[in-house]
């Protein structure tokens, strides 16, 4: 995931590490969006499996089990996020 447009600046931005041209790693104090990996049991049941509250973009996250069945995503208000390479392999 990575920003996609402005970011506003209350979110308590704190300085991190910048390569310069793509690597980034400001950390936000509030959280900027929570992705929920969900399975589906048996039952037809939807259970969260793996939640991740991401205060920094770009961001690499690895599923812990195999494919999910879906992905839920809260993204923070007033801001926009590129899911161009949310891929699964």
């Amino acid at each position: 995931m990575n920003f996609n447009g402005a970011i506003p600046p209350k979110l308590g931005l704190t300085i991190g590490y910048s390569d310069g041209a793509l690597v980034v790693l400001d950390e936000y104090q509030d959280r900027l969006v929570q992705l929920v990996v969900q399975h589906q049991l048996i039952s037809g049941a939807w259970v969260p499996t793996q939640v991740a509250d991401l205060n920094a973009l770009p961001t690499f996250v690895r599923w812990a089990e195999a494919l999910p069945g879906r992905v839920g995503l809260y993204i923070s208000p007033g801001i926009h996020i590129d899911l161009f390479y949310l891929l699964v392999a």
